[in-house]
């Protein structure tokens, strides 16, 4: 048996802000509401099979910060000129729970316009995001051991996101100063299982040539959750050939492979329509795919 612990890392998607009375500041609290869910339900779970008790850690893993600042200058730039057309009603913040239409296309267009293109100082947003989540790994390994197990729980634009960083590391720990000075945590090396819920990959691996966006992550199991209603999910199987064999191992019960899952993430209410894309985290569905594969692992 297995008996180091997991760490599995939630990485969030586009963030919608919401206005919050009490503060009178606009929060991230929708993100924040949905991990409490998912991680209470999963340790829930966990803790009812003996042997995982006290073994899985779960911990959200944040990229946003790099890019907040920039997009509410935009958006204050934007404010003041409606509000000189008389127009300011896309950002009015005296709403709860609403920031205006404008507000959130900025959202949801701006996140990943900036990530996959914006550079500042000449250093691509890739490179700030991968130094933040190397940190991150840094500090779990010093408090929960260099060879604690790794899984990685991402959703929709985090998806990429996080694609990029184990690329990036699976790249440098080739590179001898790399292998020398990271625990193995810190090179992904003990990256056990990569679940990507709502992940827009295929449609990146069109926009851009960039030939690491092609190419599979190592590890011996990729499930891909996603909601034939969502419109920005895709399976992932069919990106190219090297995928494409990562699911015919996945058919032959061979690692390393690639699953595309569907869910109907949303239930009655959202399962049937584009807002399924919000719902993956709480997916009971979901929930259970990934403690089986804890119960697997560790048994």
């Amino acid at each position: 048996m297995n008996n180091e612990k997991t760490l599995i890392l939630v990485t969030h998607g586009v963030m919608i802000k919401e206005f919050n009375q009490d503060t009178n500041d606009l929060e991230y609290t929708y993100f924040d509401q949905e991990f409490a869910k998912c991680k209470n339900k999963l340790l829930k779970q966990v803790n009812k099979i003996e042997y995982l008790k006290d073994k899985v850690v779960v911990k959200d893993l944040k990229w946003s910060e790099f890019m907040d600042p920039t997009l509410e200058e935009l958006k204050e730039k934007y404010e003041m000129g409606a509000r000189n057309q008389k127009k300011s009603i896309f950002f009015k913040k005296s709403v709860p729970g609403w920031s205006g239409v404008k507000s959130f296309l900025f959202d949801c267009f701006g996140y990943p316009i900036m990530y996959l293109l914006y550079k500042e100082n000449n250093e691509s947003l890739f490179e700030k995001v991968n130094t933040k989540f190397l940190d991150e790994l840094k500090k779990h390994a010093s408090e929960l051991g260099g060879n604690v197990n790794l899984i990685m729980f991402a959703h929709s634009l985090g998806a990429i996101i996080t694609y990029y960083f184990l690329s990036y590391l699976q790249d440098s720990r080739n590179t001898a100063s790399f292998k020398e000075t990271k625990t193995p945590l810190e090179r992904g090396e003990t990256l056990r299982f990569l679940y990507t819920l709502g992940n827009p990959l295929p449609l990146v691996t069109l926009l851009f040539s960039n030939p690491k966006f092609g190419k599979p992550i190592e590890v011996n199991k990729w499930v891909n959750f996603y909601n034939k209603s969502d419109y920005i999910a895709y399976p992932i199987g069919v990106i190219n050939e090297e995928y494409a064999k990562r699911c015919e191992n996945a058919r032959k019960n061979e690692y390393p492979m690639i699953i595309d899952k569907e869910v109907f993430s949303g239930g009655i209410l959202k399962g049937w329509n584009p807002m399924s894309h919000a719902c993956y985290f709480s997916d009971r569905n979901i929930i259970k795919a990934i403690v089986d594969d804890l119960q697997k692992f560790y048994a």
